[in-house]
């Protein structure tokens, strides 16, 4: 007797499969045929023989156990508790490290911006050094504000744009702040004097230059921010942008509300506006802030000339001869006034010849028109 090693069950001697479960018995099965070993070139059509009988049903019509599928059939799907082993590894690349092809055209482009990230701040950390010595250099030798790029205003804002805490800036600062502002306000006594006739439009440009470094250095004075905006209205009054130089003359007002200076010069732009009412205000806020300062006081007769009432306008004149006799422009308005009436002429005459001595260039008044006017009275 024989005992089953699937259910237990007694089993005669002889027999292949178990009657109670069906199973082949174990002397069975090491008496069973191999399978044949078919060599590889054979096509996979001829690969499956047929089975044994001895094997395709059992004596009670059990199912046969399956024969095993030869070793060149493709596998679907492991058995069950069979390991799976993975893919094959490339052998152009590491185990682990499989990289596509985008991925390698990112990293490269990550690289290219790395490298150019570097050159870019390798460039600029040598420009900087650059700048910062020749804006040493420069307020060394003097050169602040040429109207050039070659001086220390250039160097300046350049190396300020692009390195706003270079230690340079902090140097150059400390030595140009008070020279700056004697330049800047050298221009401005002149304004308020009769030299304000050589005042040209370089040295307006060369002031607005000088106190937008001043108020760079120094952003927190009001005043110095004042003198620069009216330099810019300056210099877009040379340019004829009367719009601008309106707009910078307010904000230097604004800026420093007890400064003659604006005043009078928004009180000349309405009068070239031929606003002559809105021009006599400032005028004469400037007269209240510089009592004894004679540009206003000859403004203010200006105005009354042109609103027709001379009488006006000739006690102005006489005022700012009083502060200024050697000023011809006064003069020349009385003139004016004068020769408007053949009884005045003799009065007429004596102003034009003074202001052919007071202005023998013909610099303020064309000596030409002087003349004529001169010879037409004394006929």
């Amino acid at each position: 007797m024989i005992i089953c090693n699937e259910c237990g069950d007694r089993v005669e001697d002889g027999m292949r499969f178990c009657s109670e479960c069906g199973a082949v018995i174990s002397s069975a099965r090491e008496q069973a045929p191999s399978p044949p070993v078919l060599p590889p070139p054979v096509p996979a059509a001829l690969l499956a023989p047929p089975l044994p009988s001895s094997v395709q049903s059992g004596s009670h019509g059990a199912a046969a156990a399956p024969a095993p599928e030869p070793q060149q059939q493709q596998i679907l799907a492991p058995p069950p508790g069979v390991p799976v082993e993975p893919p094959p590894v490339s052998s152009h690349q590491p185990a682990g490290w499989i990289i596509s092809r985008p991925l390698v055209g990112i990293l490269g482009g990550v690289a290219v911006i790395a490298i150019a990230v570097a050159v870019y701040f390798a460039f600029n950390d040598t420009q900087v050094s650059r700048l910062a010595g020749s804006l040493r250099s420069a307020v060394n030798n003097g050169r602040l504000v040429t109207l050039s790029n070659d001086d220390a205003y250039s160097f300046y804002f350049q190396l300020k744009g692009l390195d706003a805490d270079n230690k340079a800036l902090k140097e150059a600062g400390s030595k140009v702040l008070s020279p700056l502002r004697q330049m800047g306000d050298e221009v401005l006594q002149k304004r308020m004097s009769v030299q304000t006739e050589n005042v040209s439009d370089q040295d307006w440009t060369t002031t607005r230059r000088v106190y937008e470094w001043a108020h760079s250095i120094d952003p927190g004075d009001r005043f110095l921010e004042a003198k620069w905006k009216y330099a810019e209205a300056e210099v877009a009054k040379s340019q004829n942008h009367l719009d601008d130089a309106e707009r910078n003359f307010r904000a230097a007002l604004q800026l420093n509300q007890s400064w003659a200076l604006p005043n009078n010069r928004l009180g000349l732009l309405y009068v070239e506006r031929k606003r002559f009412n809105d021009s006599i205000n400032y005028f004469e806020r400037a007269i209240q802030l510089e009592p004894n300062w004679e540009f206003p006081y000859n403004n203010l007769g200006t105005a009354y000339f042109n609103l027709k009432s001379f009488d006006t306008a000739e006690r102005f004149y006489r005022k700012a001869i009083e502060l200024n006799s050697r000023w011809a422009r006064p003069h020349y308005w009385l003139g004016e006034i004068y020769e408007r009436k053949p009884e005045t002429h003799p009065q007429a005459i004596e102003e034009y010849q003074r202001v052919r001595e007071l202005d023998p260039d013909g610099r303020v008044f064309s000596s030409t028109v002087i003349e004529r006017k001169l010879q037409r009275m004394q006929k």
